[in-house]
């Protein structure tokens, strides 16, 4: 029989179908493509943003090599396809986008059902690569950014597919808010100062399989709804994973090398499944618990400079976990009510378990040789 976890790893994928193909677009009939044209730069037309004003339903705008310097406008249009051809770099014109509060290399708004393909984007130090603002629909793909304050942002929006995209040398990689039913897979981003990744009020969202290097947070999911956060693997960041909301998953991740690993929940109300992470060598904490209603299942943690799992405050069930190695307690159980079931911690400086009000905490079945209270 399927388990519990697995059944509902697999729910939360299928009920992304409607966002991937939203994301695709519609298929076409050969009557509604029969005007659709390919508008070559500078070929057709002389810049990237004549090409795109003049673009219509089922159209290709395709931009042979070359560096162009423009601060674009892409706005209400449908199924129109933005491909690069070879090597195409977009950066601020020489007024450096002054008429704008934010410089913006390009700004697309008010589409549906968009394709942005191989473009690299490219600042000296600010602006924003691509600001996204009520699209419906838009694939975008095997893009770069580099040398920017952000390189993707978008607010909100709907069915996106963020794939295969390059992300370095930014002061925040992506920035998503009020974004739904939508996936962000298979990036690169490193090199960044804050947040790799930066969600907030989301639903429905998956990120998986994205490489994280660098910034004060790899992964941060706040205030938001039926998250995934799966199989990335996120290194030398001050927070690997932050993760707060309701039905919220962190799994399968590999967090390593950063000051603190994962942490679940921040207040009340939240509900943060942390499943079959592997963390290592966090300069602190392996993974931190905070808030209501969290689960900790599972997950691998060594070589953790203080706590391997720290139990803040909340009301938290602990199973599975195998911790060792860390520099002062395996798990360390706060001003919470926990359930410690099925665990293994081993070698641990201080104490394997420590539980500061342990009449508050439930142990069942652990192995562990050494424990500590506060009282």
């Amino acid at each position: 029989m399927m388990n519990a976890c697995l059944r509902s790893h697999l729910v939360a994928r299928a009920a992304l179908l409607p966002a991937l193909l939203l994301a695709f677009g519609p298929f076409a009939s050969a009557a509604d493509l029969s005007d659709a044209e390919t508008i070559r730069v500078p070929k057709d037309q002389p810049t990237i943003q004549a090409a795109l004003h003049a673009a219509g339903y089922g159209d290709v705008v395709l931009v042979s090599s070359g560096t162009y310097a423009e601060a674009l406008d892409w706005f209400e249009r449908t199924n129109v396809t933005l491909r690069a051809k070879g090597k195409v770099t977009i950066v601020l014109p020489d007024d450096g986008g002054e008429a704008q509060e934010v410089p913006l290399l390009m700004r697309a708004r008010h589409l549906r059902d968009v394709r942005i393909e191989g473009f690299r984007f490219e600042g000296n130090g600010q602006g924003v690569g691509l600001d996204v603002d009520h699209v419906r629909g838009l694939v975008l793909r095997d893009c770069e950014f580099r040398s920017l304050s952000t390189g993707l942002r978008a607010r909100s929006c709907e069915g996106l597919l963020v794939r295969k995209n390059r992300f370095q040398d930014l002061l925040d990689g992506l920035d998503l808010r009020d974004v739904d039913r939508s996936v962000v897979e298979d990036n690169e981003i490193k090199g960044v100062v804050n947040r790799g990744l930066g969600i907030r009020s989301a639903s429905e969202l998956t990120i998986r399989d994205n490489g994280v290097r660098g910034g004060q947070s790899g992964v941060l999911v706040e205030s938001s709804h039926a998250v995934t956060v799966a199989d990335n693997d996120v290194r030398a960041a001050e927070l690997g994973i932050f993760a707060d909301g309701t039905a919220i998953e962190v799994i399968d991740n590999v967090v390593q090398g950063c000051h603190d690993g994962v942490q679940v929940g921040a207040g009340v109300g939240t509900s943060v499944a942390a499943r079959r992470n592997r963390i290592v060598k966090c300069a602190e904490d392996g993974l931190i618990v905070r808030g209501t209603s969290n689960v900790v299942e599972d997950n691998t943690i060594k070589k953790c400079g203080a706590a391997g799992i720290r139990v803040v405050v909340g009301d938290t069930l602990a199973s599975g976990n195998t911790v060792s190695a860390c520099g002062s307690f395996g798990i360390y159980v706060g001003e919470s009510i926990t359930t410690l079931a099925g665990n293994r911690i081993r070698h641990s400086s201080e104490a394997d378990v420590y539980s500061v009000y342990p009449s508050s905490t439930t142990m069942l079945e652990n192995d562990y040789k050494t424990s500590a209270s506060g009282f």
